[in-house]
């Protein structure tokens, strides 16, 4: 099956289906503990369900279906999207930390990476009038749609771009949010970027994981024996630092996510409040102090 099959069995999929894939998701990538609890569901749903051989018919396994699970890339990327989407419907009408209704309702938003579009919904949900995504992998712009079928709201507009270099027009929207995207985008143009887009007085809300995070990720590599991944956040540390000391980062190109282009990088607080006052954003307040780990920033646009 291709991806347009995919999507169309997703619409019609029962919500059994969607709870194993996202089981897959985690008996795949997950911790061990996590990852036993997973099995233990795969086996429990495929019992009551017989799901497992459905989902095997989309090509989304590289093995029979035996322990331990193997996705096909593309499979990697639906069960990863079906595991957001199904963590959603658990708080569907839950915004994103540090973004409020007033943020939302009757406003033009922009999503900046926005994966499957959960926020999207969630935005919609809360009366924005236009919400707009853009992302560089198409298996997940194609599944924003897919759920935005399932849940009955308008299917957002959507791009397939990266941060650094969106279509879009100056001055086109009045709220700008990116949630856990900006670590792995050319910083500077991203957030430039942003500034174009949004209108005078715009607000934007963007959400990263910052260094404690990213120590914490890379030990469990390590521990792990996950030899590209520890690269990978390897290289986050050291975009990090010469980001921090030039304001540029090294860009990547290898076969994977995100377009082939890889340009990972680990900011601090100092670093986002400089980056965004340089891109003629006024700095309204971040919690970087009380959540070290994963924190919001919120910005207004300044007048031009």
């Amino acid at each position: 099956m291709d991806l347009a099959d995919i999507e169309r069995a997703l619409l019609a999929s029962a919500p059994d289906d969607l709870k194993l894939l996202r089981s897959l998701n985690f008996a795949a990538n997950a911790a061990p503990e996590k990852r036993r609890q997973a099995e233990r569901d795969i086996a429990e749903l495929n019992e009551r369900t017989g799901g497992l051989e459905r989902v095997r018919s989309w090509g989304v396994l590289q093995s029979n279906g035996s322990f331990p699970v193997q996705l096909t890339p593309l499979g990697k990327q639906i069960c990863d999207g079906v595991k957001q989407y199904v963590n959603w419907l658990d708080h569907p009408l839950d915004l994103p930390r540090g973004v409020t209704r007033d943020m939302v309702a009757g406003k033009q938003i922009l999503d900046v990476g926005c994966g499957v579009g959960c926020a999207l919904l969630t935005f919609a949900r809360h009366g924005a009038a236009s919400t707009t995504g853009a992302d560089l992998m198409p298996s997940f712009l194609a599944l924003s749609r897919v759920f935005a079928r399932r849940e009955g709201i308008a299917a957002p507009r959507l791009a397939c771009s990266t941060g650094a270099s969106l279509p879009f027009a100056d001055e086109s929207f009045d709220f700008v949010f990116s949630r856990l995207a900006l670590n792995y985008m050319p910083a500077n143009a991203a957030v430039a970027e942003m500034a174009r887009v949004a209108r005078d007085g715009a607000e934007a809300v963007i959400i990263l994981n910052l260094l404690p995070w990213e120590w914490r990720v890379l030990k469990d590599d390590v521990r792990g024996l996950r030899v590209k991944d520890t690269a990978f956040v390897m290289l986050k540390f050291l975009n990090g630092l010469i980001f921090h000391a030039t304001g540029r980062q090294i860009t990547l190109r290898y076969p994977g996510r995100m377009m082939s282009v890889h340009s990972p990088v680990v900011h601090t607080p100092w670093s986002l409040r400089r980056l965004l006052a340089r891109h003629g954003f006024e700095n309204l307040g971040d919690n970087a102090a009380e959540h070290p780990e994963t924190p919001t920033f919120h910005a207004r646009r300044r007048p031009r």
